[in-house]
């Protein structure tokens, strides 16, 4: 009968109440569990699950990726003090002339820096393509990949402040609005295309994707109905 909401991972929960049923309810808990906990007012800030949370005078909420994550992927590709991209600019169909592969030392560093840019991307929906397409050659990375991270990561330098905002306020919580999209044959290696979807919730966003299809599509009507019919799977 409380109004609590809850999501928990493995051993980690966050949730939201009036402030009397919260406190009340991790009361009960700590009779029955050893565990640390934190109630944070409006016009806070605190870290959860590697994930930098603002709450506003207004009760909006921000979400954040760890600025650790950037300062790391910076540090190991001694980026520090380069310039600003005004793109992810990592592209599915990219050509260059530089397909040697990196030496061990280097493709370990893209190896790492890449694991470390996909903790950032479920809060960064303008970097999650261009972060898949790194993923791609994790395998035996080449010059062109490491000229794309870098271009990933001088990207993120300039918008390291984006933030996901969830409006407080009444409004319709009853259904979710699912939208997709698809990019032909976007990969020239598979052929395969790429669908990416969006999901909200009165007007906040609650999640994003972008993958490929696990078929070859032969026309981009064809791509666009399985990419409509995987974003309406996933809503359901």
């Amino acid at each position: 009968g409380k109004r609590i909401a809850m999501e928990i991972h493995m051993d980690d929960m966050y949730g939201c109440g009036p402030r009397g049923e919260i406190e009340e309810f991790l009361k009960a808990i700590h009779k029955k569990v050893k565990m640390k906990s934190q109630v944070h007012d409006k016009d806070s800030t605190w870290t959860h699950l590697k994930r930098k949370r603002v709450l506003n005078k207004n009760g909006d909420m921000f979400i954040q990726a760890d600025e650790k994550h950037l300062e790391a992927v910076m540090e190991l590709l001694m980026l520090k003090g380069c310039k600003e991209a005004q793109t992810p600019g990592c592209s599915g169909g990219t050509t260059s002339q530089r397909t040697d592969k990196l030496s061990e030392m280097d493709a370990r560093k893209f190896r790492t820096a890449t694991g470390i840019l996909m903790y950032m991307a479920p809060d960064r929906p303008d970097c999650q393509q261009a972060i898949r397409n790194l993923t791609k050659s994790l395998k035996e990375p080449t010059g062109v990949d490491m000229v794309n991270l870098v271009r990933v990561a001088r990207y993120l330098k300039g918008t390291k402040d984006h933030r996901v905002r969830l409006r407080s306020g009444e409004g319709d919580i009853k259904s979710l609005e699912v939208y997709s999209d698809t990019d032909w044959a976007s990969c020239k290696k598979t052929r395969k295309s790429t669908a990416c979807g969006v999901f909200m919730v009165n007007g906040n966003l609650l999640s994003s994707y972008s993958r490929s299809l696990s078929m070859i599509c032969l026309s981009s009507a064809e791509a666009e109905f399985n990419g409509g019919v995987a974003g309406c799977s996933e809503g359901l």
